[in-house]
């Protein structure tokens, strides 16, 4: 009988090694999956003496049931904490400041940026503002997160991991969350130092080529441009946002009732931006999306109305160039005066490194001019120039929360208008349909009039004439009801009446994805049977990439014969223009699109004496793609951004074609290997959920990790993606040399809704509803996202008749 051999050394090694790993990890698992709350099961909470019923279904999405609204806000606080503690607590710090005292020196300047825009003394003041009635509801809401918070026997694992333990929350915290997200959804002052830098090196009829028109109000604006060269790109890293939303008469539909459709377009993350939650009691029954942190829902519908949001683009931040006394650097010129700035100081605490002594809290001086808080004070850069920010939200922002809750409410079309009568930001389009077979959009907010400027460029701040007047009245503010033309689209584009006698902005997107939805909607109306709500859903995940096929063509005839193998042009020629996963030629497209973008801008920056500092700036418009602008370029012969010169010394959009498309290949094998069915769109375009702060700085949007992403693989989630830059389905790719083609924004939310049947009402989110890493709902809509699956918005009428009747579920 053959003696079996002893284990070697090594297999003891790894013993040694992988059973402890194995029950630390069992043992993680168990402690933090105890407080779970499981899906598919009915609770029951206590708020005084009322009961609160709340029954999860299979995605842990909540519905929540109380006699009374008090009530009900009270539960979906306790949800909010049970399911997005952490997220919840990340946001509020980031908002006060204070996230620096938890993570160190890595979140800093996200603290310093915080502190001078002083969102927590702008939130102290919406406070006070708010009616009785609000304070009360948020009151409730707050106990709720509170109570659920106490009731955890373990807290996420993030909290053990930093050592934290939470603060109580207080309403002055939801106050918070309001000014976080009118900051991240405001970004005219990076296109007011894009365009003005722009203009300086390249001229205006270049810059308005890369961006919209520009009209020059004189030499003030002209100098404020030229003035401009100086700012830094310390500020300006933040994602854009957009959205699509589209609501359609019911003369035009199978069910003979309206159709709204709606979903926004935010930076990616997990746990989701969103949280989905129903909620009835009183006189409160809606569902929809919430935002963790605030006790309403922000797009949804209740039973007579629905309503979704895009983002108008409006321009409600202004940069102005300060003139500061050369003797007295706390004083500032304007119109004929010195005036005393406003002065204050924030201490930021910085957790310590660890084997390193405790430091001092950071000192930041903040100084305020009438205009706004002085921003380039963040940069030891700047020498020699300093300018503030003026924006709605440090103005006044206390109606937005009261009207986002009676929004909740409105049963018809004077209510919803009275509901966002005192909204002041963030501006955005609210599309409107009702029970009574009403649609509409009405742009709530405080939009500055500006006359004889307008927003597109930095100003002098001391001339009175650059100063905001006023605002635009509520009743002149864009709105429509019932169109004639029998639907609404909006797409961030610029959809409201040219003549419209008020400056908006000059950031609307191009019309690309509201181009596509009207073709999409002008051919089903050929149908005798009319639109439903799975042509709304199909239209949502489209990725069919505007004008494709047409910029193919062009391409394919401007490239030199021989220059592409057989198998390459056949892909290109044959392709049909969908941003498919499975596609070779959407690769390769979108790399060859890129590469002209990035050659014809890095060509101008490479001829052109343009300082260091403003030159790191522009360089960032080397990294992405601009369809509009490379589409423009390519069906415009005389386009100025072809005077290729790194090729040949003369205008030639040829030559930057070829080599573009060279570069492109290039860039492709040595990334992907030679063989391009490798180079599927799917398998590049990875569409990136970082989680705050585990992720590795190469996979969050915003570069910023703690231990230097150790952690990712456990917390961080990604998948292959369809989608491009200007499909409806949105995807744009970065081209990050560390992050190519690597989605980090996209699609947030999705909502789908016909007045003529409400079982066929439906909603997705992108990750999953809790943000614990432990529970199997933290990433489980994912690939339904990815895939265009979505999940009933409201329960069925028989659970909810049962779960009235008091029946066991």
């Amino acid at each position: 009988m053959k003696r079996l051999d002893k284990p070697s050394i090594s297999v003891y090694f790894v013993l040694i090694l992988l059973v402890p790993a194995i029950l630390v990890a069992a043992f993680l698992y168990g402690t933090f999956r105890w407080d779970l709350p499981q899906a598919n099961h009915t609770s029951q909470l206590q708020y005084g003496q009322q009961t609160i019923t709340v029954h999860r279904d299979g995605y842990s999405i909540p519905d929540i049931q109380a006699n009374t609204e008090l009530a009900v806000y009270f539960g979906l606080g306790a949800m909010h904490a049970q399911d997005r503690l952490w997220q919840m607590e990340v946001n509020r710090r980031r908002a006060a400041g204070t996230l620096s005292a938890v993570m160190g020196k890595s979140t800093l300047k996200s603290d310093q940026l915080m502190r001078t825009l002083g969102l927590k003394q702008n939130a102290q003041r919406m406070w006070q503002q708010l009616p009785n009635d609000q304070k009360q509801l948020l009151d409730a809401y707050t106990q709720g997160i509170n109570y659920a918070t106490a009731q955890l026997t373990t807290l996420p694992i993030e909290f053990t991991i930093f050592d934290l333990t939470p603060q109580p929350w207080q309403p002055i915290d939801s106050m918070l969350l309001m000014q976080l997200m009118t900051w991240d959804l405001a970004s005219n002052m990076e296109s007011e130092i894009t365009r003005s830098a722009l203009l300086k090196n390249f001229g205006l009829d270049k810059t308005n080529e890369v961006m919209k028109p520009l009209v020059l109000n004189g030499v003030s604006n002209l100098t404020a441009a030229m003035d401009s060269s100086r700012l830094g790109p310390y500020f300006f890293n933040r994602e854009a946002t957009g959205s699509n939303g589209w609501v359609i008469s019911g003369q035009y539909t199978a069910s003979g009732q309206p159709l709204l459709a709606n979903d926004l377009h935010l930076p990616n993350s997990i746990p989701s931006i969103w949280y989905l939650a129903r909620m009835k009691g009183g006189n409160l029954e809606v569902s929809g999306a919430t935002f963790p942190g605030l006790p309403f829902v922000v797009i949804g519908r209740n039973p007579n109305i629905a309503w979704g949001i895009t983002n108008m683009m409006a321009d409600t931040q202004d940069i102005y160039f300060e003139r500061i006394n050369p003797n007295n650097r706390n004083q500032y010129f304007y119109d004929s005066a010195w005036y005393d700035m406003t002065l204050s100081e924030e201490k930021i605490d910085v957790k310590t490194e660890p084997l390193k002594p405790q430091e001092d809290p950071i000192t930041l001086q903040v100084r305020r001019t009438r205009n706004g808080v002085i921003l380039s004070d963040l940069d030891p850069r700047l020498k020699g120039v300093s300018f503030s920010l003026k924006w709605t939200a440090d103005v006044q922002n206390g109606g937005t929360f009261a009207s986002f809750n009676r929004l909740n409410y409105a049963k018809n079309w004077p209510e919803f208008k009275q509901a966002l009568r005192d909204y002041v930001a963030p501006v955005q389009n609210f599309l409107y349909a009702d029970r009574d077979g009403n649609i509409g959009y009405l742009v709530p907010g405080m939009i500055p009039k500006r006359k004889p400027y307008d927003g597109m460029l930095p100003k002098q701040g001391w001339r009175a004439e650059t100063q905001w007047p006023d605002w635009i009245e509520f009743d002149a503010l864009p709105q429509q009801l019932n169109p004639e033309q029998g639907y609404i689209i909006t797409a961030n584009n610029q959809f409201i009446d040219p003549e419209y006698p008020y400056f908006i902005t000059g950031d609307w997107s191009d019309d690309f994805r509201a181009q596509t939805i009207e073709t999409k909607l002008m051919r089903a109306l050929q149908s005798p049977d009319g639109v439903d709500i799975n042509d709304m859903k199909q239209w949502q995940n489209d990725v069919s990439s505007p004008g494709a096929v047409n910029n193919v063509a062009l391409l394919l005839n401007q490239l030199t014969p021989g220059q592409a193998s057989p198998d390459l042009l056949a892909r290109l020629a044959n392709w049909n223009g969908e941003m498919a996963r499975e596609s070779v030629a959407a690769t390769i497209y979108t790399a060859w699109l890129y590469q002209m973008n990035r050659l014809m801008v890095a060509d101008d920056l490479t001829r052109a004496p343009i300082p260091a500092n403003e030159r790191q700036y522009l360089n960032v418009l080397t990294q992405k793609l601009d369809l509009a602008f490379v589409s423009n370029t390519l069906n415009n012969t005389t386009s100025q951004w072809c005077d290729f010169v790194m090729i040949e010394p003369t205008q030639s959009c040829n030559a930057l074609v070829n080599s573009a498309f060279d570069h492109a290949i290039n860039a492709l094998s040595a990334r992907y290997g030679n063989d391009p069915d490798n180079w599927r769109w799917g398998a590049v375009h990875q569409a990136q959920y970082p989680h705050f702060p585990f992720s590795k700085p190469e996979r969050s949007a915003t570069g910023i990790s703690y231990f230097n992403g150790m952690l990712s693989t456990f917390f961080h989630r990604s998948i292959a993606a369809s989608g491009g830059e200007q499909t409806l389905n949105v995807s744009p790719s970065s081209f990050r040399t560390d992050a190519w083609f690597m989605p980090f924004y996209g699609t947030s939310y999705r909502q789908v809704i016909d007045f003529g049947d409400d079982t066929q009402d439906a909603f997705i989110n992108t990750t999953g509803q809790s943000g614990n890493v432990f529970s199997p709902h933290y990433d489980d809509m994912i690939t339904k996202h990815q895939n265009g699956d979505y999940i009933p918005m409201l329960e069925s009428k028989a659970l909810h008749h049962q779960r009235s009747d008091g029946g066991n579920l």
